[in-house]
């Protein structure tokens, strides 16, 4: 499976606009913690689903997936989570045929989205 066309913003704006919304009204800086924490667990995340794959292990691909949905959902990265989504059926489907495939659009949309993070974070 081919790497996909990029035909889409990484972040979904109302997320970004609601994540900015909490921050004004706790005081609290949100997302410079939610980029660091994205960042330092998403490359651990994306090479145990890569471990995962070449292994066969279809419950490890599905966890790791599903784990991965749920915290790029929450970021407002809708479409890394649309993929992961794809790569989480796969495993509960032990059809990991293309799993490899889904992986690399995951690993490409992931640049997107940290990319997308850093810009949010800088003042307009």
């Amino acid at each position: 499976m081919m790497p996909e066309a990029i035909d889409h913003a990484p972040l979904d704006p109302t997320v970004l606009a609601n994540l900015r919304k909490l921050e004004d009204a706790t005081g609290a800086t949100i997302l410079p913690q939610l980029l660091a924490s994205f960042a330092a667990v998403t490359p651990p995340r994306l090479a145990a689903l890569r471990d995962a794959i070449a292994a066969g292990d279809s419950s490890q691909v599905q966890l790791g997936a599903h784990t991965l949905k749920g915290s790029s959902a929450n970021l407002g990265a809708q479409r890394m989570a649309q993929l992961c989504g794809d790569l989480e059926l796969l495993g509960q489907t032990s059809d990991l045929a293309h799993a490899a495939g889904i992986l690399a659009n995951i690993d490409m949309e992931f640049v997107r989205v940290r990319t997308a993070l850093e810009r949010a974070l800088i003042p307009v």
